[in-house]
């Protein structure tokens, strides 16, 4: 063997993982380490002979003790591009992508050097099929600083990839930088790499029907009203369920923006329809939500709403901006269908980014309702 595995006091350490040498690791030693992860473990931590791809960057590999595990992968981009993606690396798995099922990978890294106003790097992450059209999901873009950090990219998957497909990438090229990337694991059915505590919550008194009253007769609902297992998408973000009794279906989804962005619609959270809307149909929109803080003038917390296709260049109609006060509040409006979008390509695009806010929010619904 030309490694062996190093005892790292901490989960968040990766628990148990290897000097990287390019070697596989046998089943058992991968075993010790699925045993202390709370979601099931689909890549091989110990391995860094990536694929690293685009114009003019070159990679080594660097060892040395202040690296988590005692390695990582140093890679030089000579210039930023034009796209983010015109250099990156492709770390392959060994399990595969199962639409609906939630994945996340944790990954040390560290900038050497950034040419950026911060002189931090920048490394876009994303879950993908290596293969053309190179579809994927869960895009993010992750702010690297010069010590060494844990950071987390998590997404519930959007298609299905067969495993000798499937892929991490690493996005490198938004700036010019030398960017060192470390332990790395991926995992399916989990958000972290921590185990999360078992939290007991009491149940609520009374079940809160899903469907408000006074919008139960207004039509078919086109949104998955009994779940929120939702798309997140955008950096800034922190999100996780709470128990809201008394609000349609008794939980909900919390928000933490963490700073304004550029466009509403950086962080966002997308929930498919379930039917065909055709042009003129005439459409309710609602959102159960309230604002625990916000900074704008007025202290209420803001989401856009559209509907739209979920595939670029994402058309869509109804743009429509909701202030949300401390109350909970189910707030509506009605839009008419400007085209047509098929049955399985349509999706409700919640907006998040037009506020530093957190901002808590339940039920979601889009109503085909009969023409006047």
């Amino acid at each position: 063997m030309l490694f062996r595995y190093a005892a790292i006091v901490s989960l968040a350490a990766l628990a148990v993982i290897a000097t990287p040498m390019f070697a596989e690791q046998p089943a058992e030693q991968l075993a010790k380490l699925q045993a202390e992860l709370p979601g099931k473990l689909i890549n091989d931590p110990t391995r860094l002979d990536w694929d690293v791809f685009g114009p003019g960057a070159t990679s080594k590999a660097i060892k040395g003790s202040d690296a988590p595990g005692g390695g990582a992968l140093q890679v030089t981009i000579p210039k930023k591009g034009a796209t983010a993606y015109e250099i990156g690396i492709n770390a392959p798995l060994t399990g595969g992508f199962t639409k609906g099922a939630t994945y996340v990978v944790s990954f040390y890294a560290r900038t050497i050097k950034a040419d950026t106003s911060d002189n931090n790097g920048v490394i876009g992450v994303r879950f993908g099929q290596n293969a053309a059209p190179y579809p994927g999901f869960g895009d993010t873009v992750k702010t690297i600083t010069q010590d060494w950090q844990l950071y987390e990219v998590s997404a519930q998957a959007n298609l299905t990839v067969p495993k000798d497909q499937a892929v991490v990438s690493f996005h490198l090229s938004g700036a010019k930088q030398v960017i060192q990337i470390g332990q790395t694991v991926v995992q399916e059915g989990a958000t972290s790499i921590l185990k999360q505590p078992v939290t007991k919550i009491a149940p609520c008194d009374v079940t809160t029907p899903v469907v408000p009253a006074n919008l139960a007769d207004k039509g078919p609902v086109l949104t998955n009203i009994n779940t929120q297992n939702w798309d997140i998408f955008g950096a800034g973000e922190t999100h996780k369920r709470i128990q809201a009794c008394g609000v349609p279906g008794d939980s909900a989804l919390e928000f933490n923006i963490l700073a304004k962005t550029t466009n509403a619609y950086d962080i966002v959270t997308n929930l498919p329809l379930n039917d065909a809307v055709k042009k003129d149909d005439i459409l309710i929109i609602g959102v159960v939500a309230r604002t625990i803080k916000a900074d704008t003038p007025d202290g209420m917390g803001l989401i856009t709403l559209r509907v739209q296709q979920d595939a670029p260049p994402y058309p869509g109609f109804g743009d429509h901006t909701i202030g949300y006060g401390p109350a909970w509040q189910l707030k509506r409006f009605m839009v008419k269908a400007d085209r047509d979008i098929a049955k399985g390509q349509g999706a409700l695009a919640i907006q998040l980014g037009g506020a530093k806010q957190v901002i808590q929010i339940g039920r979601a619904y889009v109503i085909h309702t009969p023409h006047p």
